[in-house]
């Protein structure tokens, strides 16, 4: 009869189950058993059933928060979103250490399989016991979030630094691209101004074309003069005829001293544009040299920062499998502990119409309790379940994200090969430039030619000139024959010696012979 009269006191309402935001206070433990005043207060009060609908009601208002808190990694996802659209000049610069935070392993001594199980709890426990079965429960909850939290704030800091690396590789791509361009101006204008040299360089050569006829008809005028000066030398002894032809053909020396003077004036002033186009193609040439060298540094930087980052992403990889598996393997020994818990559950149902009756007050009182528990655990359970799968989520993000900025290295392969082309093409502008060059020196030796021979036919003038103190000129009042005999003489003395290259008289040898020479050579030179 005693021990049916034994009532028991329900404990307190539970205290609110923890969140990931309430670091600081996750569990509340107790450092020591309760006391054996409480128990005899529990004794003296009668049990109330409604405990039980209050502890479900709580459940479910801590179920329905952590369903709330479910929907916090989209918003996060919508505030990475956002900071996409900031433009690449106001982010800041990013860290070129490649020292990445490293993960968290799991400790070796602790292992799942060893975990404390709610039914592994036995109704002969004392309270002792059960509080440090909690304790010990609590312990290795609070350990799985940490680890959980370490592993979380590790991969959100090598996320924020691949993804400010991307944007710094897509800036300096923007930048070379901008610098290309200019080069592509550049050369067109290069090619431009290419073309008007070679229209410059054919209109001098027609002019040079021009100069040259009129030198062969002056020639061919010079022995026309040479054969009527002799044909007036054999009919006339008239002085003023002969003044007459000198002037024509000192008239037509002048002439032809003006416009090679002019031809001189029009080659100097070529040639010094060529001097400083030449000077300012090299300088610009140069200059683009710098650049494409600034260009292949900023090439290789790129390339030494993918290499290194390579070894890092091969590593974020393999701890992120490692992590799948860990998670993989938690999740199945969960489930397993679900199903127990579960079973459980049936049997405390089972024992819950037993309390209708009325009999064994002790027992229910520790179903209660356990049932408590399991509703807590259940609830860690599957808040963990969840944070795995977002943490698996959000690693499958980041590495298709990595794997996005591997398409940058094809691209600077292609600028690379465009540069290729801009130093084939600046190669052949530098050898037509030469080729230029050597038909300017070409043209110019031709009209030092001109020159010399210009000079020639003047000092020819100059002893044709001095061939008439040698002529005798016959008086007014000597008679007919001797007259006639003058100009037999002066006749056969002017056609004494002749040139056999343009057929010109001299009366003397030696003039004879320098006069050989240098039409020769001079014939000889010109093209």
């Amino acid at each position: 009869m005693a021990a049916t009269n034994l009532v028991f006191k329900m404990p307190l309402e539970p205290h609110p189950l923890p969140s990931l935001e309430d670091d600081e206070e996750s569990f509340v433990v107790l450092g020591q058993s309760m006391p054996d005043s409480n128990v005899d207060e529990y004794m003296s009060t009668p049990v109330d059933i409604s405990v039980i609908a209050e502890a479900k009601r709580l459940i479910d208002s801590e179920l329905d928060a952590l369903n709330s808190m479910n929907n916090k990694p989209d918003e996060k996802k919508e505030t990475t979103d956002a900071n996409k659209d900031i433009p690449t000049q106001e982010l800041p610069k990013m860290d070129t250490s490649t020292n990445l935070p490293s993960m968290p392993n799991i400790e070796k001594g602790f292992e799942t399989t060893n975990a404390i199980s709610i039914a592994s709890f036995s109704s002969d426990m004392s309270s002792e016991e059960v509080q440090n079965k909690i304790s010990q429960i609590i312990d290795e909850n609070i350990r799985l979030k940490d680890t959980i939290l370490q592993n979380n704030m590790s991969l959100k800091s090598q996320y924020e630094k691949i993804l400010a690396w991307q944007e710094d590789v897509q800036r300096v791509h923007q930048i070379h691209k901008e610098k290309l361009s200019d080069a592509k101006q550049f050369i067109d204008k290069l090619k431009m101004e290419k073309e008007n040299l070679k229209r410059d360089l054919t209109k001098a050569t027609e002019v040079n074309t021009n100069l040259e006829a009129e030198i062969v008809e002056l020639k061919r005028s010079l022995k026309e003069q040479a054969t009527a000066k002799n044909e007036v030398l054999l009919q006339r002894s008239d002085d003023n005829i002969k003044e007459f032809q000198l002037d024509v053909a000192n008239k037509k020396i002048k002439d032809l001293e003006a416009a090679a003077e002019k031809l001189l004036a029009e080659n100097k002033m070529y040639a010094s544009n060529m001097a400083k186009i030449k000077e300012d193609t090299k300088k610009e040439m140069d200059d683009m040299r710098n650049q494409l060298e600034k260009l292949a540094l900023n090439e290789n930087q790129v390339k030494l920062k993918i290499e290194t980052l390579n070894p890092e992403l091969e590593k974020l990889t393999e701890e992120r499998d490692y992590a799948i598996g860990k998670i993989e393997e938690l999740q199945q020994k969960l489930e397993a502990k679900l199903k127990r818990e579960e079973a459980l559950l049936m049997t405390t149902n089972t024992l819950k119409a037993q309390l209708e009756l009325g009999n064994h007050s002790e027992e229910i009182d520790n179903l209660r309790t356990q049932l408590g528990e399991t509703q807590t655990a259940l609830t860690q359970i599957e808040f963990s379940r969840k944070q795995a799968y977002s943490q698996v989520y959000q690693l499958t993000e980041e590495l298709t994200r990595l794997k996005s900025t591997e398409n940058c290295s094809d691209e600077i392969c292609a600028l690379k090969v465009q540069l290729d082309v801009y130093k084939t093409d600046f190669e052949e502008e530098r050898h037509a430039r030469e080729v230029i060059k050597e038909e300017k020196d070409k043209i110019e030796e031709d009209i030092q030619n001109l020159q010399r021979r210009n000079q020639q036919l003047q000092e020819e003038i100059e002893m044709l000139r001095g061939e008439r103190d040698y002529v005798v000129y016959p008086s007014r009042s000597a008679p007919r024959d001797r007259v006639q005999d003058q100009r037999t003489t002066a006749s056969s003395s002017s056609n004494a010696f002749k040139c056999p290259k343009c057929d010109f008289g001299f009366n003397d040898v030696n003039m004879l012979q320098n006069h050989v020479y240098r039409c020769i050579e001079l014939d000889d030179r010109l093209p």
